[in-house]
């Protein structure tokens, strides 16, 4: 029975954003937003619970929102830790992630976003991908979320039939995406890679992780298991406004 540990990067700022500062969807401030997405993942794993451990790695979020995350994680039995740092930056969080995952021995590393909201199917989902070994081995990589563009910016893509979605293959992901443990050491320099790029710019995909998909398989699921909320990353054919207001925060 495989087991994940789920590398979970947080981020509020101590100053107020401005109303420009990130184009959020449904009027929805970046503390409800992570809120309801670790909600959301919470949720999702309950049934898994003792497969899974959240490993949370914070950069520079006040106190109040720690203990509101605490409080929250806390109502469910999923277990976890809460690291809190200052000032690391996108490439030094990741950096810390990819630490933590070197002493880890779960099976499978989830390296995820904050702002990425799960649907209650996530997980069974995810976990029946690779218990059943869908594309014929367990080794792949899976990015949970239906991207927009990818029906924009064609590519010929193999088809899998999972238990709750259609998966297909795919060649780009974010930092958003979960690996066999042994994968993330095959290819830990350009992991690491990615990491150091984001300590001066932000992105920097094609030229690092996005190399792995090219020798290694990934896929992501029709229709979509996550959203990543943001006006125009919202996935097709899933009403997410009314995903979003079933979760209480």
């Amino acid at each position: 029975m495989l087991t994940m540990k789920i590398f979970l990067r947080t981020y509020i700022s101590p100053k107020k954003a401005s109303p420009s500062a990130s184009a959020r969807p449904f009027e929805l401030s970046k503390e409800d937003i992570t809120l309801k997405c670790l909600s959301s993942v919470l949720i999702s794993a309950i049934p898994f619970a003792k497969r899974i451990f959240i490993e949370i790695v914070d950069d520079s979020s006040p106190p109040e929102f720690l203990k509101k995350m605490e409080i929250l994680l806390n109502r469910y039995p999923i277990r976890f830790r809460i690291n809190h740092f200052e000032s690391l930056g996108g490439g030094g969080s990741m950096e810390v992630c990819y630490n933590l995952a070197e002493k880890s021995k779960e099976d499978l590393f989830y390296f995820l976003e904050d702002d990425y909201f799960h649907r209650q199917i996530s997980f069974g989902s995810i976990f029946d991908a690779y218990d059943k070994k869908i594309i014929g081995t367990d080794k792949f990589a899976i990015h949970p979320t239906d991207y927009p563009d990818r029906y924009v910016h064609l590519e010929p893509s193999y088809i899998f039939l999972g238990k709750y979605n259609h998966w297909r293959s795919i060649l780009s992901t974010t930092w958003t995406f979960i690996v066999p443990r042994k994968t993330f050491f095959e290819h830990k320099k350009l992991f690491s890679d990615f990491a150091d790029f984001n300590k001066t710019s932000r992105g920097g995909e094609d030229k690092t992780i996005n190399k792995i998909w090219k020798v290694f398989p990934c896929i992501s699921p029709v229709e979509s298991l996550a959203a990543h909320l943001h006006v125009d990353t919202l996935p097709p054919l899933v009403d997410w406004e009314k995903e979003l207001a079933q979760i209480k925060i």
